[in-house]
């Protein structure tokens, strides 16, 4: 039986009915209580309370389908609760610089076919404890770096003594540097991450980390730089393409932020930040064509700001609330948010849509607090009209409220699920 699994659950994503018999096999006699075959893997993946039943992915890598084996993989790690669920890529063909995957997340393996049943035991082994591993000490870690009843010396010894022990130090050094970020010690982590780097420039793994707290403390150039390296690594990694692709975006460099989101599409085309990124690109391209009075040197909210007023202008209503809720997601300062949120109300009441006007301006107050307060008499007047006519104000539903584009991800780690 795997140490240390609960559920015992497998996913196996492989068009090949033969392979999926024999994993199933390899599975049933390892002690796994369940072997799921996964054919269409957009729909399985988009349900993160779906991924948590599982407790080992296996994806053969000349998988077909809307979503690319290495889109399955960073779907997989994006849900926090599988950020560390062992995965398997089964392979039958010389790799060649691919291997790089493996090296870019924890718990994550080739095996090549055919393999036995021995072999596949050995490496399931060797996963669930790797996980095991990393789930027990990274709040172990994270409580050490908090303790401040110790001293540095202190500190630093007690952390040295548990990267001895650790499946992969490498590995170990990056989750470390995880937890340093967690704590909001940003130059501890970046230096460890940079020492990592020093030792191995091709340490993929270090790099993202490093990519991630640079753009965490607003350093997106420098993030830019750590981004290109670790792509030239791993080509095919969707989510860092859409981080590169966001500040090119930042940089107005549309040209080069619309190849960026193209090939992050190719490679998962149902991906939301891809998609979203890509037509935002293209619209400001072709605003910045059609109107010499849109500056692409302006600030980048002044930019998204115009590029609406300029829609409307046209008569493409529709076209500009659709730009403006995209814009809402780009933005981190409430203030901008708000004004956002007002222009958005103002376009659905010039499409008479009250109730959904009711609802940005509503949003637009909210955001604006004390500091951006035009909203407030638009939604004075309206719920007075609703009142006047007995209109029912249903409840809000806005999708993209608190969404941002351009913020972090959460931190990988947060306890997950324990083993």
């Amino acid at each position: 039986m795997p140490p240390g699994v609960e559920k015992k659950r497998v996913a196996i994503f492989d068009h090949d009915p033969h392979v999926v018999e024999i994993i199933q096999q390899y599975c049933a006699a390892f002690g796994y209580e369940g072997v799921d075959d996964c054919q269409d893997a957009f729909p399985f993946l988009s349900s993160p309370e779906q991924l948590e039943k599982y407790d080992l992915f296996v994806i053969d890598w000349a998988y077909k389908g809307s979503l690319s084996p290495s889109a399955i993989i960073s779907r997989i790690r994006q849900c926090q609760e599988t950020a560390l669920t062992p995965i398997m890529i089964l392979t039958g063909l010389p790799l060649g610089s691919e291997t790089s995957l493996a090296k870019e997340h924890f718990c994550t393996e080739f095996l090549e076919k055919p393999m036995t049943s021995s072999v596949f035991k050995a490496l399931a082994r060797t996963l669930h404890k790797e996980e095991r591993w990393y789930r027990e000490n990274y709040g172990r870690v994270l409580r050490l770096i908090q303790d401040e009843t110790l001293d540095v010396r202190e500190q630093t010894t007690l952390l040295l003594d548990r990267l001895k022990t650790s499946p992969n130090p490498v590995p170990f050094g990056v989750m470390l540097s995880d937890a340093f970020a967690a704590a909001n010690l940003s130059r501890e982590a970046e230096s460890m991450l940079l020492s990592l780097i020093a030792h191995d420039n091709h340490n993929i793994c270090a790099l993202n980390r490093l990519a991630k707290l640079y753009i965490s403390i607003g350093r997106h150039q420098e993030a830019y730089k750590v981004l290109k390296a670790a792509d030239i690594l791993n080509p095919k990694n969707p989510k860092r393409l859409c981080a590169l692709g966001k500040i090119e975006l930042k940089n107005k460099d549309c040209a080069a932020a619309q190849k960026s989101f193209s090939r992050a599409l190719s490679l998962d085309q149902h991906d939301k930040a891809a998609n979203f990124g890509l037509q935002l690109a293209k619209t400001m391209e072709e605003q910045s064509q059609q109107n010499p009075e849109i500056s692409l040197s302006a600030s980048y909210a002044s930019l998204l700001n115009t590029m609406g007023i300029s829609m409307v202008h046209q008569g493409r209503l529709d076209d500009a609330i659709a730009h403006y809720q995209q814009a809402l997601n780009y933005l981190k300062c409430s203030v901008l948010k708000s004004k956002v949120s007002f222009n958005i109300g103002l376009g659905y009441l010039r499409h008479h849509d009250l109730k959904d006007a009711h609802q940005w301006f509503q949003l637009s107050q909210e955001h604006g607090k004390k500091k951006f307060n035009k909203a407030h008499q638009y939604v004075f007047r309206l719920e007075r009209y609703f009142d006047k006519n007995h209109i029912e104000i249903g409840s809000r539903q806005i999708q993209l409220e608190g969404q941002n584009f351009l913020d972090d991800d959460e931190p990988l780690y947060k306890g997950g699920k324990s083993s």
